[in-house]
């Protein structure tokens, strides 16, 4: 083959290994990824260098002195690049190796270079393949311990090179270059590399599939296992809501079970058990409320003290049981003559019994101790076979606003007219007016 020939072959491989460069260097603008900037340095370098290797091996007989100095420059310069890609590629972490060195001693050969005579550049030339082979041979050592499954790769690109750098100083020495062989020996590695480079980027695809299909499956998964917590939740729910339920019948249960017991309680302690009738302390809270409300409205008040005669000798007589069922009876007659709801029947104690009757003058207070008398006189009390004429007596006193008068003297009044009834015979009605004590006066005003 003539020499224009093999210039134009080689021109052709120089153009496509540049080509490469220009590609991977337009990857790198687009995706910003840094192994894609390092690789099109590498190779744009090489291709360059194997371009002044080719023009001092087909034009030597002109002075190629600076040309030597230019390819020198540029495989060393290209060192660096394969470096960085290589590491950061591989992910690998160099800082126990003596590569990380390697950038001081390129900065250090290119120095040596400027100044270097043109047999001394051939060497440093060699050196600096001698670089690259290192670099080359120290990655794949780690990738083997590492046990790296790109370890085949890398064993191979190491041998090429290996094999190109040898057969190169076999074949011309330590002062010459052959382009063919360093052309084909780069062709193989950009082959190699962008071998690997799609390998990765498959692997790459691979692994973001499986992780999407897995991030489905997780996805599907948390779906299933939030269903089901939701289901648990709602059961969780109605749960709670039937326990709270239950436990507010239960509480309104004891809320009206608690009523009860206070309405109980409270009976108890304003009912008189014997008679049904209300007790001394209840008649003693309304006769001062039902005072003061006579007062505030200018409405009479009337008060009736009423006592069995001769109860003593029913006791006697027939036993305290019979005077139990005579109070009972009594307390009967009473309710039944109690029309109005704002009248009260009170047992006072005994035998003795106190009608408080609201908004009642002295005629209707009289009419109303008639009425019951004569009921109780009329009313036959039978008790095992026997009957007893049962009669009381009735004491009337009526408030209409007299002066200094205190719910004390109301009493006092009617329990007067009652002793009166007692002593003109029994069996009726007397009626008394008020008369106010000065203590009594002074204890009603300040009872206001």
């Amino acid at each position: 083959m003539n020499t224009l020939a093999q210039y134009f072959i080689n021109s052709i491989a120089l153009g496509g290994i540049f080509t490469l460069a220009i590609v991977l260097f337009s990857i790198f603008c687009v995706n910003k990824s840094k192994t894609y900037g390092y690789l099109s340095g590498y190779f744009l370098l090489t291709s360059l260098s194997l371009s002044a290797i080719q023009k001092v091996h087909f034009f030597s007989s002109i002075e190629m002195s600076g040309n030597f100095t230019i390819l020198t420059l540029l495989l060393l310069f290209s060192i660096p690049f394969l470096f960085m890609f290589l590491q950061l590629f591989l992910t690998l972490n160099l800082k126990n190796y003596p590569v990380k060195y390697l950038n001081i001693l390129v900065v250090l050969l290119c120095v040596l270079t400027t100044f270097a005579p043109i047999a001394r550049v051939y060497l440093l030339t060699h050196i600096a393949l001698f670089l690259t082979l290192f670099i080359l041979l120290t990655v794949n050592y780690i990738l083997v311990k590492q046990k790296h499954d790109l370890v085949p790769y890398f064993t191979a690109l190491s041998a090429i090179y290996l094999i190109s750098v040898k057969s190169n100083i076999i074949l011309f020495g330590w002062h010459a270059f052959n382009g063919e062989i360093f052309s084909a020996c780069y062709w193989l590695l950009a082959l190699m590399f962008l071998y690997v480079l799609n390998r990765q980027a498959a692997l790459s695809r691979a692994e973001m599939t499986a992780a999407k299909a897995e991030a489905v499956a997780e996805s599907e998964q948390y779906q299933a296992a939030y269903q089901k917590l939701l289901v648990q939740q709602e059961a969780d729910q109605e749960l709670l809501e039937s326990r709270v339920q239950e436990h507010t019948l239960e509480l309104n249960i004891a809320l009206q079970e608690l009523e009860e017991v206070n309405r109980e309680l409270k009976e108890k302690n304003t009912l008189d058990e014997l008679t049904g009738l209300y007790n001394r302390r209840f008649y003693d809270q309304k006769i001062l409320a039902e005072f003061r409300r006579s007062r505030r409205n200018l409405t009479p008040l009337s008060l009736v003290v009423v006592d069995i005669d001769h109860f003593k000798p029913i006791n006697d007589n027939y036993g305290h049981s019979v005077g139990d069922k005579c109070l009972i009876k009594l307390g009967q007659l009473i309710k039944q003559v109690l029309r109005r709801s704002s009248d009260i029947g009170c047992r006072y104690g005994g035998e003795e019994f106190c009608l408080i009757l609201p908004e009642t003058n002295t005629d209707g207070a009289v009419a109303f101790a008639q009425e019951l008398r004569e009921l109780v006189f009329s009313t036959p009390f039978e008790f095992d076979s026997q009957s007893i004429n049962l009669t009381i007596s009735c004491g009337v006193c009526t408030y209409q606003q007299q002066k200094n008068i205190a719910p004390i003297d109301i009493f006092d009044g009617a329990d007067k007219a009652l002793y009166q009834a007692k002593a003109d015979g029994r069996n009726q009605v007397q009626v008394k007016e008020i008369v106010a004590t000065t203590s009594r006066s002074q204890s009603g005003e300040n009872d206001e």
